[in-house]
């Protein structure tokens, strides 16, 4: 699918029933389509902890936590009126 949500629920689907590399190719989709979106990067993380798949399991957690410092930030912009200054207006 080309929805984000509708991948990190198929992901979240294919981990329930243990079939992890699936719901590995499925959270990878939902993280491209919306990077924001924290379920995904932790059944991802979760998916290759259960194959051994360590260092990748800490570098996804390392990214969801960059994108979450993002996506605040960019919300407390929004709200700020900063990204209004920014733009000139």
């Amino acid at each position: 699918p080309e929805n984000g949500q509708t991948s990190a629920l198929l992901g979240s689907l294919y981990f329930e029933r243990g079939e992890y590399k699936r719901a590995i190719e499925s959270c990878r989709r939902a993280t491209k389509l919306n990077p924001y979106d924290q379920s995904a990067y932790i059944t991802l993380a979760d998916s290759l902890l259960f194959l051994g798949r360590d260092e990748e399991s800490q570098t996804v957690v390392e990214e969801m936590e960059r994108n979450r410092q993002e996506a605040w930030r960019r919300y407390q912009d929004r709200f700020s009126g900063q990204d209004r200054a920014d733009a000139g207006f």
